[in-house]
């Protein structure tokens, strides 16, 4: 586990039983308490994102009036030119989705992020506790998050740069490299605005720095 504040060469704790792999928890990449606080500004970044740890829907002590009470997203089985349930209504209404019922709510591709916040705040869908995207579902929302306007996009990305944690630790000081989601797209400028031309680079701390093992070249 990196959260111990010392060198780490094989990820164990010195002289612990630790094995891997684990089950990573979510504060060992998100800076939990700095989210409680230092609230952000929702004007800089964006509405404020609510979580619970995953295993949260596990835990035995959730009443099963919660754990139960799910809204499943699922694909519609049919596109827009089909003549099934959900194609009709696309043809039909150039509604990309079908309303909740019996807690189900199928989307088709290419839905896009306004309908598809319709389709989720409606009462009837409002109404139950969890929302439960599947698989397939999941694949095809994919584009959705694409017609975000540019600058709703920029205030998301925004906020996800200030969410994560540091990874421990360097032999050298600042002793940390923090984590970052969008390590793999390129090019792009970090929340120190550090630019990265074509790869990811391993800077120390805050600073503009690269550590001993980083790749040097763009």
């Amino acid at each position: 586990l990196d959260k111990y504040w010392a060198p780490l060469y094989d990820g164990n704790i010195p002289g612990s039983k630790w094995t891997k792999p684990f089950i990573c928890p979510m504060d060992h990449v998100f800076d939990i308490e700095a989210w409680w606080d230092r609230p952000l500004p929702e004007d800089a970044f964006g509405p404020n994102l609510e979580w619970r740890e995953y295993s949260f829907l596990d835990n035995p002590r959730l009443p099963r009036r919660v754990s139960e009470n799910r809204l499943r997203i699922s694909e519609c089985q049919g596109s827009c030119d089909g003549l099934d349930e959900c194609g009709d209504v696309c043809i039909r209404t150039g509604i990309k989705y079908t309303p909740a019922v019996d807690g189900m709510l199928n989307v088709s591709a290419g839905i896009d992020w306004k309908q598809l916040k319709e389709a989720v705040n409606t009462d009837k869908a409002k109404a139950y506790k969890i929302l439960y995207l599947d698989q397939k579902a999941l694949d095809l929302l994919h584009t959705s998050w694409t017609t975000l306007e540019d600058g709703d996009i920029k205030m998301f990305k925004h906020r996800l740069n200030h969410y994560v944690s540091v990874i421990c630790c360097l032999e050298e000081q600042p002793g940390w490299i923090w984590y970052d989601f969008f390590s793999d797209t390129y090019p792009r400028r970090d929340r120190f605005d550090r630019h990265f031309k074509n790869r990811w680079k391993f800077f120390k701390g805050e600073t503009n720095v690269l550590a001993a093992d980083s790749p040097t070249d763009d």
